[in-house]
Protein backbone atom coordinates (compact mmCIF):
# COMPACT_ATOMS: atom_id res chain seq x y z
CA UNK A 1 0.00 0.00 0.00
CA UNK A 2 1.38 3.37 -1.28
CA UNK A 3 2.76 5.89 1.99
CA UNK A 4 1.02 9.18 1.99
CA UNK A 5 2.73 11.53 3.95
CA UNK A 6 1.27 14.28 6.17
CA UNK A 7 2.27 17.57 4.27
CA UNK A 8 2.87 20.80 5.30
CA UNK A 9 0.97 23.67 3.67
CA UNK A 10 4.03 25.81 3.68
CA UNK A 11 6.33 22.62 1.37
CA UNK A 12 6.10 21.56 -2.33
CA UNK A 13 4.06 18.58 -3.24
CA UNK A 14 5.62 15.62 -4.29
CA UNK A 15 4.20 15.59 -8.52
CA UNK A 16 3.55 12.28 -10.67
CA UNK A 17 1.66 12.80 -13.57
CA UNK A 18 2.06 15.88 -16.00
CA UNK A 19 -1.07 16.37 -18.42
CA UNK A 20 -2.46 19.27 -20.36
CA UNK A 21 -0.09 21.81 -19.46
CA UNK A 22 -0.61 20.67 -14.99
CA UNK A 23 1.56 19.07 -12.58
CA UNK A 24 -0.48 16.93 -10.47
CA UNK A 25 0.55 15.95 -6.50
CA UNK A 26 1.15 12.39 -6.38
CA UNK A 27 -1.06 12.06 -3.11
CA UNK A 28 -4.15 12.68 -1.83
CA UNK A 29 -3.65 15.80 0.43
CA UNK A 30 -3.35 14.64 4.24
CA UNK A 31 -2.83 18.40 6.01
CA UNK A 32 -4.70 19.73 8.79
CA UNK A 33 -3.80 23.25 8.69
CA UNK A 34 -4.71 26.16 6.02
CA UNK A 35 -1.64 27.83 4.29
CA UNK A 36 -1.46 30.24 6.57
CA UNK A 37 -1.24 28.19 9.55
CA UNK A 38 -4.56 28.33 10.98
CA UNK A 39 -5.90 24.65 12.32
CA UNK A 40 -8.29 22.82 9.77
CA UNK A 41 -11.36 21.61 12.56
CA UNK A 42 -10.97 17.53 13.11
CA UNK A 43 -14.02 16.21 13.31
CA UNK A 44 -13.89 12.66 14.54
CA UNK A 45 -17.48 12.13 16.04
CA UNK A 46 -20.65 11.82 13.39
CA UNK A 47 -22.28 14.54 15.48
CA UNK A 48 -19.37 17.15 15.23
CA UNK A 49 -18.77 16.01 11.34
CA UNK A 50 -22.77 16.87 10.44
CA UNK A 51 -22.81 19.88 12.93
CA UNK A 52 -20.02 21.35 11.40
CA UNK A 53 -21.29 20.57 8.04
CA UNK A 54 -24.67 21.88 8.71
CA UNK A 55 -22.72 25.19 9.80
CA UNK A 56 -21.26 25.63 6.50
CA UNK A 57 -17.84 25.28 8.28
CA UNK A 58 -14.26 23.51 7.22
CA UNK A 59 -13.63 19.98 8.45
CA UNK A 60 -11.47 17.26 7.95
CA UNK A 61 -10.91 13.68 9.13
CA UNK A 62 -9.12 10.45 8.88
CA UNK A 63 -11.28 7.54 7.47
CA UNK A 64 -12.66 5.74 10.75
CA UNK A 65 -10.39 8.17 12.46
CA UNK A 66 -7.40 6.00 11.78
CA UNK A 67 -4.42 7.26 11.07
CA UNK A 68 -3.04 4.16 9.32
CA UNK A 69 -5.53 4.28 7.06
CA UNK A 70 -4.55 8.13 6.75
CA UNK A 71 -1.40 7.07 6.27
CA UNK A 72 -2.80 5.69 2.86
CA UNK A 73 -5.42 7.98 1.63
CA UNK A 74 -4.80 10.77 3.19
CA UNK A 75 -7.41 13.26 4.68
CA UNK A 76 -10.97 13.54 3.61
CA UNK A 77 -12.09 17.37 3.39
CA UNK A 78 -15.76 18.39 3.50
CA UNK A 79 -16.47 20.88 0.35
CA UNK A 80 -15.81 23.98 2.65
CA UNK A 81 -12.42 23.56 3.44
CA UNK A 82 -11.43 23.72 0.20
CA UNK A 83 -13.23 27.19 -0.26
CA UNK A 84 -11.87 28.74 2.82
CA UNK A 85 -10.01 32.06 1.92
CA UNK A 86 -7.23 30.45 4.08
CA UNK A 87 -6.26 27.97 1.43
CA UNK A 88 -6.13 24.59 1.48
CA UNK A 89 -3.61 24.18 -1.08
CA UNK A 90 -0.03 24.95 -0.37
CA UNK A 91 1.68 27.97 -1.93
CA UNK A 92 2.32 27.57 -5.85
CA UNK A 93 -0.77 24.89 -5.68
CA UNK A 94 -4.27 25.01 -6.13
CA UNK A 95 -7.85 22.58 -6.42
CA UNK A 96 -8.22 21.50 -9.63
CA UNK A 97 -11.80 22.97 -11.23
CA UNK A 98 -13.89 20.58 -12.98
CA UNK A 99 -12.31 21.57 -16.23
CA UNK A 100 -8.73 20.41 -14.98
CA UNK A 101 -10.56 16.77 -14.61
CA UNK A 102 -12.18 16.74 -17.60
CA UNK A 103 -8.87 17.24 -19.63
CA UNK A 104 -6.93 14.59 -17.37
CA UNK A 105 -9.67 12.16 -18.53
CA UNK A 106 -9.55 13.07 -22.34
CA UNK A 107 -5.85 13.24 -22.72
CA UNK A 108 -5.66 9.75 -20.81
CA UNK A 109 -7.91 8.25 -24.04
CA UNK A 110 -11.68 9.64 -22.47
CA UNK A 111 -13.90 9.03 -19.62
CA UNK A 112 -14.48 5.06 -20.37
CA UNK A 113 -10.40 4.30 -20.11
CA UNK A 114 -9.22 7.10 -17.73
CA UNK A 115 -9.92 5.59 -14.74
CA UNK A 116 -7.94 2.14 -15.47
CA UNK A 117 -5.29 4.45 -16.05
CA UNK A 118 -5.37 6.50 -12.70
CA UNK A 119 -5.86 3.63 -10.54
CA UNK A 120 -3.22 1.95 -8.71
CA UNK A 121 -2.14 -1.38 -9.28
CA UNK A 122 -3.22 -2.82 -5.91
CA UNK A 123 -5.54 -1.59 -3.30
CA UNK A 124 -9.07 -1.85 -5.24
CA UNK A 125 -11.61 -4.20 -4.34
CA UNK A 126 -12.78 -7.45 -6.25
CA UNK A 127 -10.16 -7.42 -8.94
CA UNK A 128 -10.55 -3.72 -9.68
CA UNK A 129 -6.97 -2.56 -9.96
CA UNK A 130 -6.25 -0.19 -12.58
CA UNK A 131 -3.10 -0.27 -14.79
CA UNK A 132 -1.16 3.25 -13.35
CA UNK A 133 -0.33 4.10 -16.71
CA UNK A 134 -0.93 7.74 -15.89
CA UNK A 135 1.36 7.61 -13.06
CA UNK A 136 -1.50 9.10 -10.98
CA UNK A 137 -1.88 6.22 -8.22
CA UNK A 138 -5.60 7.03 -7.47
CA UNK A 139 -6.29 4.55 -4.36
CA UNK A 140 -10.35 3.82 -3.12
CA UNK A 141 -10.27 6.23 -0.16
CA UNK A 142 -14.06 5.96 0.20
CA UNK A 143 -15.84 9.35 1.65
CA UNK A 144 -18.05 10.68 4.23
CA UNK A 145 -21.58 11.27 4.19
CA UNK A 146 -23.00 14.40 5.77
CA UNK A 147 -24.42 12.16 8.52
CA UNK A 148 -20.85 11.53 9.62
CA UNK A 149 -20.88 8.10 8.19
CA UNK A 150 -17.59 6.25 6.09
CA UNK A 151 -18.60 4.36 2.88
CA UNK A 152 -16.83 2.73 0.54
CA UNK A 153 -13.24 2.36 1.52
CA UNK A 154 -11.65 -0.15 -1.22
CA UNK A 155 -14.68 0.71 -3.33
CA UNK A 156 -14.30 4.18 -4.56
CA UNK A 157 -12.08 7.09 -4.96
CA UNK A 158 -13.97 10.74 -4.92
CA UNK A 159 -12.25 13.69 -5.67
CA UNK A 160 -13.32 17.33 -5.26
CA UNK A 161 -13.47 19.79 -8.14
CA UNK A 162 -13.23 23.60 -6.31
CA UNK A 163 -16.48 24.47 -8.38
CA UNK A 164 -19.80 25.37 -6.65
CA UNK A 165 -22.97 23.49 -8.46
CA UNK A 166 -25.51 25.15 -6.45
CA UNK A 167 -25.50 26.36 -2.57
CA UNK A 168 -26.16 23.25 -1.57
CA UNK A 169 -23.87 21.08 -3.72
CA UNK A 170 -20.04 21.17 -5.37
CA UNK A 171 -18.29 19.01 -8.17
CA UNK A 172 -16.44 16.30 -7.67
CA UNK A 173 -15.30 12.85 -9.81
CA UNK A 174 -14.99 9.49 -8.65
CA UNK A 175 -13.42 5.87 -9.58
CA UNK A 176 -14.84 3.19 -9.09
CA UNK A 177 -13.88 -1.09 -8.54
CA UNK A 178 -16.37 -1.97 -10.95
CA UNK A 179 -15.07 -0.37 -14.40
CA UNK A 180 -12.53 1.68 -16.12
CA UNK A 181 -14.55 5.15 -15.99
CA UNK A 182 -14.02 8.23 -14.46
CA UNK A 183 -17.41 9.54 -13.73
CA UNK A 184 -17.97 13.25 -13.58
CA UNK A 185 -20.93 14.19 -10.78
CA UNK A 186 -21.87 18.14 -9.89
CA UNK A 187 -24.25 16.98 -7.22
CA UNK A 188 -22.22 16.51 -4.05
CA UNK A 189 -23.03 17.86 -0.92
CA UNK A 190 -20.97 20.28 0.39
CA UNK A 191 -20.54 18.94 3.67
CA UNK A 192 -19.59 15.42 2.43
CA UNK A 193 -15.94 14.20 2.88
CA UNK A 194 -13.86 13.37 -0.20
CA UNK A 195 -10.26 13.16 -0.89
CA UNK A 196 -8.18 16.03 -2.51
CA UNK A 197 -5.61 16.37 -5.12
CA UNK A 198 -3.52 19.55 -5.86
CA UNK A 199 -2.59 20.80 -9.29
CA UNK A 200 0.39 23.77 -10.60
CA UNK A 201 0.85 25.13 -13.40
CA UNK A 202 3.99 23.16 -15.62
Amino acid sequence: MNSNPTISNTTSLPTTCIAAGLRWSAFNLNTDHFRNGDIIPVAESAEDWEAIGQMGEPACCWYRNDRQIGAAYGRLYNWFALNDSRGLAPEGWRIPMLSDWERLALELGGFPLAGRRLKSKSGWNMMGNGNNQSGFSAMPGGGRGVFGSFLDLGDYGNWWAANEASPNDACFVYLTFIDSSMIIRKDGFKSSGFSVRCVQPV
